[in-house]
């Protein structure tokens, strides 16, 4: 409470207290509509194995249209038999990769079904998801 003149308690705030009262019982805004949410439509990505049977390199990689023909970005791991794996999700369409064996020599994979020669003189595997 407020202190008056000589200490003593102000009470005429006390009886004439004020509550903050609506305006309008309806709100004078415009709503605008709002879109309902709709889950983007994505196409469904498939996992496809990519498996190498060779023996001896130290390292293994796959490059494709689907990693931008990076080298780097999408290493194999040896399992217990010595083979080359990697699972790739991919969203289906047509896909042309090679291995890359030691971060150096290109690979052609001998189980694709399909090929296509490149600008190199070699071929590049094709998927198709």
């Amino acid at each position: 409470m407020a202190a008056g003149p000589a200490g003593l308690a102000d009470s005429r705030n006390l009886n004439n207290t004020q509550y903050m009262r609506p305006r309008h019982n309806r709100s004078t805004t415009v709503s605008r509509p709002v879109a309902p949410e709709v889950p983007a439509q994505r196409p469904m990505e498939k996992p496809v194995d990519f498996i190498l049977n060779l023996s001896g390199p130290k390292t293994a990689t796959i490059a494709g249209t689907f990693n931008d023909w990076d080298i780097q970005k999408t290493p194999l791991r040896k399992d217990a038999n010595g083979s080359w794996k990697t699972t790739l999700w991919l969203p289906p369409g047509r896909y042309e990769y090679r291995f890359v064996i030691d971060g150096a020599q290109w690979f052609s994979d001998p189980g694709a079904k399909e090929s296509v020669p490149n600008q190199y003189g070699t071929t590049n595997s094709i998927v198709i998801v």
